[in-house]
């Protein structure tokens, strides 16, 4: 599957206009050129738009040719798996139309499960049993939110149904899913065998922080989902990333294999975050992600996405 890199062209013609300056997009330039090179990836990108005018502050797009990088052209519609980033918006799903509660428990059965037939297994073999969905998205749970789409959907258990609830969400670009499977939801619901762009993805998760009371039928499935996005940076996967910061950030990490011609065997990652701040009135919002080598040692969302998140965000807020 080819990466996802975006112009800045494409996305001016999208929802968010330009409004760039030439220091700071130097500084994201320079920003994620320097992660890219020092994880010897095959490319990335990273976006900051201010919320307040819905304009982009920088975005940076570097793909590597040969032995040096350049400026990629692709496009940002080309989609690709959300895989954990999908939690977020499969949980929104359960919340706003199945009277599930992030208070709601599942039992994780220490990080492995089987859903009709289908294996399901955690990053780890944690050991954690029932715990809350609040903590299920926070820590990231393949398992947790597997079983907790599955139960929710019962009778309606069909992918179809799933999809067209994630569609209202994202946008009007039609969520692809190449697993004609009506059982798949399990899978699904941790965004493997379907589809969304880099645009769809960044749409929600900017919907959510500009507090978009069209996005949701209730207006409690907002506050929810803020609230498991800020969960992830206080006691989730990226609370070391925040954990010594003067600000608070909500917002989700991303770790997903990267299919290609032989499938899932390269071991190959793409590392993201995609976050918010300030919690009660957000200004900045950002999206980084980043395309690792196969078999890199280090290619999880918060280590490799989430430090250039943080120097982006940094770097504004000091001005």
């Amino acid at each position: 599957m080819k990466y996802i890199i975006v112009t800045l062209l494409l996305i001016t013609s999208s929802a968010y206009a330009q409004n760039t300056d030439n220091k700071t997009q130097n500084f994201s330039d320079k920003t994620l050129l320097a992660a890219i090179k020092a994880n010897q990836a095959e490319g990335g990108l990273a976006i900051v738009v201010d919320l307040s005018t819905n304009k982009i502050i920088s975005y940076s797009a570097f793909s590597k040719k040969g032995v040096a990088y350049v400026q990629d052209t692709n496009l940002m519609n080309t989609p690709i798996e959300p895989a954990s980033l999908m939690l977020p918006i499969s949980a929104a799903v359960i919340i706003d139309n199945f009277d599930v509660h992030l208070k709601n428990e599942v039992n994780l059965e220490g990080g492995s499960t089987v859903i009709n037939g289908k294996k399901i297994v955690d990053a780890e073999m944690h050991g954690i049993k029932n715990t809350s969905l609040l903590n299920v998205i926070a820590e990231s749970s393949n398992v947790g939110i597997a079983k907790l789409v599955n139960n929710a959907f019962k009778d309606k258990q069909t992918s179809t149904f799933f999809i067209d609830k994630v569609q209202a969400y994202v946008g009007n670009t039609p969520v692809a899913q190449f697993m004609q499977d009506n059982n798949n939801l399990a899978t699904l619901a941790f965004g493997y065998g379907l589809t969304l762009t880099p645009k769809q993805i960044f749409n929600f998760y900017t919907r959510v922080a500009s507090n978009d009371n069209q996005l949701f039928n209730h207006p409690n499935t907002l506050q929810e989902v803020k609230a498991a996005l800020a969960e992830v940076c206080t006691n989730g996967t990226a609370r070391k990333l925040f954990s010594n910061l003067n600000y608070k950030v909500a917002g989700k990490t991303g770790t997903g294999l990267v299919a290609n011609k032989n499938g899932y065997k390269d071991n190959q990652y793409l590392s993201s975050f995609i976050g918010f701040t300030s919690l009660d009135q957000p200004q900045y919002a950002c999206m980084v992600m980043i395309k690792n080598k196969p078999n890199a040692v280090n290619h999880y969302g918060a280590s490799v996405a989430g430090p250039v998140f943080n120097a982006l965000i940094q770097n504004l807020l000091s001005k």
